[in-house]
C-alpha cells in the first residue's frame, strides 16, 4: 500500500470517528441521511480517484510495452550473438579433433571452457 493511499485509508478512518460524533446529537433521521450523504460522497471521491489513476496507468501503459519491446529487442540480438559464438567454438573444437589438424586440443578445450564460463556469467547477469 502506498503512502497516499495509506493516508487516504487513516484520513477516512478519522473522518467517520469525527463524524460519529458530530452526528450522535441529530435524530436518527438525520443521522441515516447525513451517513448517507457522507457514503455517497465517500464513493464519488474514490470513483473519481480511480479514474485518475487509470488515465496515468493508461498513459503509461504504452510506454512500458515500448520498453518491453526494446528489451525483448535487445535480448533476441544478444542471444543471436552468443549462438554464432558457440558455433564457432564447435567448428573450432571439431576441426581440434579432425586427425588431420594440428591444433593443440587442450588450448581448443581452454576456449571452450572460458566460453561456456563467459556465457554462464553473462545468463545470471
Amino acid at each position: 500500500m502506498g503512502k497516499r493511499a495509506k493516508a487516504g485509508f487513516w484520513g477516512m478512518i478519522v473522518g467517520a470517528i469525527v463524524g460519529v460524533f458530530a452526528l450522535a446529537p441529530k435524530s436518527a433521521k438525520e443521522n441515516r441521511k447525513a451517513a448517507k450523504a457522507k457514503a455517497t460522497t465517500v464513493k464519488n471521491t474514490t470513483e473519481k480517484n480511480l479514474k485518475k489513476i487509470q488515465k496515468e496507468l493508461d498513459k503509461d501503459i504504452p510506454k512500458l510495452k515500448a520498453k518491453a519491446s526494446a528489451a525483448k529487442g535487445k535480448a533476441k540480438t544478444e542471444l543471436d550473438e552468443w549462438q554464432k559464438k558457440a558455433e564457432a567454438m564447435k567448428e573450432k573444437i571439431m576441426k581440434a579433433l579432425d586427425e588431420n589438424d594440428k591444433t593443440d586440443p587442450e588450448s581448443v578445450l581452454g576456449k571452450a571452457k572460458k566460453f561456456v564460463n563467459d556465457l554462464t556469467k553473462k545468463i545470471s547477469d
